[in-house]
């Protein structure tokens, strides 16, 4: 499947943040985790610009999608 030219898209840790409805602070203890969406940092120390990729944010909610259970009566 191709990517479309929107997922190209970069944003700010901020407005990252904001398309996953979570914090900043979120995003980063993600990022000294190892545990969050794929990103850039442009350049070294700790003031670098943190970049997200708009198709790496969308690839990381998909992969954390959950499907309900059936219960015992083979409902969801």
């Amino acid at each position: 499947m191709a990517e479309s030219d929107e997922d190209d898209r970069l944003m700010l840790t901020v407005e990252a943040a904001e398309y996953l409805r979570c914090s900043p602070r979120t995003l980063e203890g993600f990022r000294v985790d190892g545990t969050g969406p794929a990103y850039s940092k442009l350049g070294p120390g700790r003031r670098a610009p943190v970049l997200y990729r708009l198709g790496d944010l969308k690839a990381f909610v998909k992969k954390h999608r959950v499907e309900p259970k059936a219960d015992k009566t083979g409902k969801a």
